[in-house]
């Protein structure tokens, strides 16, 4: 996995699954960071069977939101990506992991979604 949740992945990723500097899979040449991006919206990550989450303790943000519909992982990895310009990986990771989210599992925990939205949208505002 990158620092994005990202397996690597033939189509957008260079044959040598290295990552690069900041943590990210380097990508193929001519592949632009918004095509990663869309890659992985239009095509998830297999999601391994989630363990069922912990409760969220009374009066945590979790508990605080209004129940709603599930965002897609390509909502959720639109949000990373328009925080990436302004935040660093680590500000990012900490927000999440201040939540209870491991960034680096995510895209098997579909239940945590949109927590990582609303935490993000929050703590990391554009």
């Amino acid at each position: 996995m990158d620092r994005f949740g990202h397996p690597w992945d033939a189509a957008v990723h260079a044959g040598s699954k290295k990552k690069i500097q900041d943590g990210s899979w380097r990508r193929k040449q001519k592949v632009t960071a918004e095509m990663v991006v869309a890659h992985f919206r239009a095509n998830p990550p297999a999601a391994n069977p989630p363990a069922a989450p912990p409760a969220a303790p009374a009066g945590s943000l979790a508990a605080q939101l209004p129940l709603q519909t599930t965002p897609t992982w390509g909502q959720v990895m639109e949000a990373f990506a328009r925080r990436a310009e302004k935040y660093s990986t680590d500000v990012i990771q900490t927000v999440l992991a201040n939540v209870g989210i491991d960034p680096k599992t995510l895209h098997s925990h579909p239940e945590q979604y949109r927590l990582a939205v609303s935490t993000l949208g929050e703590k990391c505002p554009l």
